[in-house]
């Protein structure tokens, strides 16, 4: 099996080196992704009543929240 070549800012790599990569730069970023994340709050009462409301209000703009209709795969 062959791999394919992509060319990036980090020269050429192979489909294979992507997830390499993809760690390499995590690993590299870390304290700055673990500060983004940390930086997350729960949501307040008011949002945890906008998350579970079937209308919001924003502004002039009514919306009206609709569930969507999941279906089941018969079992075969």
């Amino acid at each position: 099996m062959t791999s394919s070549s992509t060319k990036t800012s980090f020269g050429d790599i192979s489909s294979h080196g992507i997830d390499a990569l993809c760690g390499l730069k995590l690993k590299e970023n870390y304290s700055w992704f673990a500060d983004l994340l940390l930086r997350f709050k729960p949501p307040n009462q008011k949002s945890k009543e906008a998350l579970n409301s079937k209308k919001l209000k924003i502004g002039s703009h009514k919306l009206t929240i609709q569930p969507i209709k999941l279906f089941r795969l018969a079992p075969t």
